[in-house]
């Protein structure tokens, strides 16, 4: 007996059980259990072939009326999965108001083996509307429900995924990460490699560079480096060229960075993905600051401005490119146009509710005003930044915030220079040794 059939048999059985208002315990006995009548339900592979047919017969379902009631079976099977590839590709069109009445619509019991995919697009449905929390929910409970889904599925990978995602949108690196993790462990490997296996490591790549832990990063992308021709992800492997890119920028290997960022860029042209090209351009800007090149790294940038209000996507990234430009403008002493591009870094960064990058612009502001000496301002924006960092744990920015405070308060405050050195102490015993402590911001 195939995995199929069983799989099939065990939905009539649930069914034929239901209708019969008969419960687990009713149909047990000395020959068979609760449990192994529902591990036949849900048609759990390498089930006893004998004990799905003694069930057959307790529930006296004769042999000659399996054909018609596996064909009726099969055929509301194939109409349910027909009306979830409705519910995906309205989602893809961003129709969550066309998508989200239909899931609502279908009601299935939790041993359902669809039962699972539909809170799964529902999570989705929830998550295009901005509702994290909701969406949240969502995938917990389509998690709960994976054990009666088929492992081909990867359903508890795909759950995994998503509250990374959503952990991610919250500000919750660590969360993100856990949750990749157990996506990876919980991979069921089915040849080829489904796309959720590559979206995994690739996020577990992208949330270990956001939490500061570049070399962990740069491994996960070599070792998947040379799979990515396996893939047509597309956003994939855009990522994974970014973050090549940036972690050779970080490790000062800026021609190599320069050929990455190109690439991706050259990648994301030919397939019209001008979110990613701003990436690139943004990227490209940045290892041109890094060797110097002010006229080649303000053009770059200006390039990846040009699709301001052009993107349908949301406007996080471009506080990062605001961050930069406005440091390039400082360089050039082009002080009023530098401020100006910081308050659009901080007021992007505000509106998207980008903790991350909204921390940097912050400490931009707090080192303008401290090169033009107005230190209780500097003050001001250094606290700020050091706020955030606390409320979502990243230790890194905390402990580089505080080592600018520091410097601030020296010679103007011995006691807030004592509590400052006294914090960074406490911060340095916290992060993890053998990580690298004094890098540059994280930009």
């Amino acid at each position: 007996m195939k995995t199929l059939e069983i799989h099939e048999l065990g939905e009539i059985i649930r069914k034929v059980r239901k209708e019969r208002g008969l419960r687990l315990e009713d149909l047990a006995d000395d020959n068979i259990s609760p449990a192994t009548i529902s591990n036949i339900e849900r048609g759990v592979p390498h089930v006893s072939k004998d004990k799905a047919y003694y069930l057959l017969e307790k529930l006296e379902i004769q042999a000659d009326q399996l054909p018609s009631l596996m064909m009726d079976e099969q055929e509301q099977l194939k109409d349910l999965w027909i009306q979830l590839r409705l519910v995906r590709s309205r989602l893809e069109f961003g129709e969550v108001n066309e998508a989200l009445p239909l899931l609502n619509g279908l009601e299935l019991e939790d041993k359902h083996p669809f039962s699972s995919e539909v809170q799964y697009l529902k999570g989705r449905c929830h998550f295009k509307q901005n509702n994290l929390r909701r969406a949240e929910r969502a995938y917990q409970k389509a998690l709960h429900l994976a054990q009666y889904a088929s492992e081909s599925s990867n359903m508890e990978a795909r759950c995994h995924l998503q509250l990374g995602v959503c952990a991610y949108g919250r500000n919750e690196l660590d969360d993100a990460l856990r949750h990749t993790e157990n996506g990876i462990r919980s991979y069921h490997s089915v040849t080829p490699h489904q796309p959720v296996w590559y979206l995994l490591h690739c996020n577990h790549a992208l949330y270990l560079e956001r939490l500061g832990r570049f070399a962990e990063s740069l491994r996960v992308v070599q070792e998947h480096w040379d799979s990515l021709g396996e893939t047509d992800e597309l956003q994939v492997i855009l990522t994974f060229y970014w973050l090549r890119s940036e972690l050779s920028r970080r490790s000062k290997m800026l021609d190599e960075a320069l050929q990455f960022a190109y690439k991706g860029e050259e990648i994301a042209r030919r397939n019209h993905n001008h979110f990613s090209m701003f990436t690139f351009w943004t990227a490209i800007g940045s290892i041109h600051m890094d060797r110097q090149e002010w006229f080649k790294a303000e053009e770059s940038f200006k390039t990846a401005l040009l699709c301001e209000g052009k993107l349908s996507t949301d406007e996080t990234s471009f506080t990062n490119t605001y961050s930069r430009l406005s440091i390039l403008l400082m360089q050039q002493d082009k002080q009023e146009e530098a401020y100006a591009m910081i308050q659009k870094a901080i007021r992007t960064g505000e509106h998207c509710d980008d903790a991350p990058r909204l921390i940097n612009a912050l400490m931009i502001q707090g080192n303008f005003y401290k090169s033009h000496g107005r230190m209780e301002q500097a003050i001001q924006s250094y606290r700020q930044a050091l706020s955030l960092s606390r409320k979502y744990g990243y230790k890194k920015k905390t402990y580089r915030v505080l080592y600018l405070l520091a410097q601030c308060w020296d010679g103007r405050n011995e006691a807030e220079f004592q509590h400052c050195m006294r914090e960074l102490y406490l911060i340095q015993k916290e992060i993890q040794s053998g990580d690298e402590l004094f890098g540059e911001v994280e930009w």
